[in-house]
């Protein structure tokens, strides 16, 4: 079966432009494969054996609507939702820009500056979507007064978990409506007594959901764990050693506390004074890059928000002096720069780029034609997204600790941005 092109908003990119909106809500469609009928040639190919007990003679069914666990079964709901989107835009244009660009999949997660204009937005995608029978419910908001016109019925008065779609994440990233914050899921309990294989292993660690890097000075232990294990010849059902399995419990025990971080949901007044700020570093082991948003808040305050972190493991093999690993945090650090920049939504905005490695602005003040390839090469993309001017040195690096990794009691007492770091 054909898969079909994806079609499904990135999540970080939508997290991103969600935070910069003041006044924010969240919905999901109810049962939205249910609601799009597949076209009468093609529901032969859906059909199912069932009975309702053993006695009971075996029938044969075939179901006449997108179903979940198919192959195109995304492809087939996005696709569906981008034509209502284009077939109601004239009658709906505020609704279709929002099915566009603000929704992943079944889940809405959409804004605005200001509430007269949320509301119009939400009104209109509540009868845009119902014309095509689709009910949008769990209603969630920041501000009650999106909420006052809805059905008890309609609204979700809890936390919403943002999740990977295909996946079911024992650790995930959290919004409280209440008090406009994100948070974390703390680690579900694992059984003792299932054998700690590769695959088991490698499975617990990708449940770690954290799609902006928030937590990039804890999850790169986890890394460095597997990478650790995967130099070890085994396969994949075999045991992993003691010791490995003895630092996967510390890291586990570790992550069932991180529902102590909160972190803002909202960044601040994009209209005002903004700079952004970008961090990078690297060590023997890894590197990293992560960015800071200086705005001002409802009362002209100035306010550092942390906007996304990205992290990458060195290679083990083909080693790297330390100055390239920098040089490839700087470069991880564009490009993580070029979808925060996109997110935003604004021009102009004051971009700085910050490094502790001497050698690395040394290599970013020359043209890339004076250095050998590798070095060339990266500079070139580097100094496309932040040019030169956009670089400053700076003793104390707030991606530090990103490259190293951390404890969760110790990321608590953590000061970031760095102490010693920019003015």
């Amino acid at each position: 079966m054909e898969s079909g092109p994806k079609l499904q908003q990135d999540i970080q990119s939508l997290l991103l432009r969600w935070r910069t909106y003041r006044y924010v809500y969240t919905a999901d469609c109810e049962k939205m494969y249910r609601c799009i009928l597949l076209d009468p040639e093609q529901q032969h190919l859906q059909k199912i054996l069932w009975r309702d007990n053993i006695q009971d003679r075996i029938k044969e069914y075939q179901l006449c609507t997108v179903t979940y666990g198919m192959k195109a079964a995304p492809y087939l709901a996005m696709r569906t939702m981008q034509q209502l989107a284009f077939d109601d835009k004239t009658k709906f244009p505020l609704a279709a820009e929002a099915l566009t660009h603000d929704f992943y999949v079944d889940d809405l997660l959409s804004g605005s500056h200001s509430i007269d204009h949320a509301r119009e937005v939400q009104r209109q995608l509540i009868e845009m979507l119902q014309g095509a029978k689709i009910n949008l419910r769990k209603w969630s908001s920041n501000c009650p007064q999106l909420l006052a016109h809805l059905n008890t019925e309609q609204i979700n008065p809890t936390t919403i978990d943002f999740k990977n779609a295909h996946s079911t994440k024992a650790l995930g990233l959290r919004w409280n409506p209440a008090t406009d914050m994100f948070t974390f899921h703390s680690i579900e309990e694992y059984d003792e007594s299932v054998l700690c294989t590769k695959r088991i292993l490698l499975s617990n660690i990708s449940k770690i959901f954290d799609p902006l890097g928030w937590l990039s000075p804890l999850t790169i232990r986890a890394k460095l764990l597997f990478q650790k294990l995967w130099l070890i010849s085994m396969e994949w059902d075999d045991e992993v050693p003691l010791e490995i399995q003895q630092d996967w419990n510390k890291i586990r025990e570790d992550l069932k506390h991180i529902d102590k971080f909160y972190i803002p949901r909202w960044i601040g007044n994009l209209y005002t004074s903004v700079e952004v700020h970008g961090f990078c570093d690297a060590s023997e082991r890894a590197y990293a890059g992560v960015i800071y948003l200086k705005s001002q808040n409802d009362n002209g305050q100035t306010i550092v928000r942390i906007i996304a972190s990205k992290t990458k493991l060195a290679p083990r093999k083909n080693t790297m002096t330390l100055p390239r690993l920098e040089l490839c945090g700087a470069l991880l650090l564009s490009k993580l720069m070029t979808k925060v920049l996109k997110a935003l939504q604004t021009s102009d905005v004051p971009i700085f780029g910050w490094t502790d490695s001497l050698v690395v602005l040394g290599w970013l003040q020359g043209h890339p034609s004076r250095w050998k390839t590798f070095v060339a090469n990266r500079t070139k993309e580097i100094l496309d997204v932040m040019p030169s001017s956009c670089w400053r040195h700076v003793s104390s690096n707030a991606t530090d600790c990103a490259t190293r990794g951390l404890t969760t009691s110790q990321l608590t007492e953590h000061s970031l941005p760095p102490r010693k770091g920019p003015e």
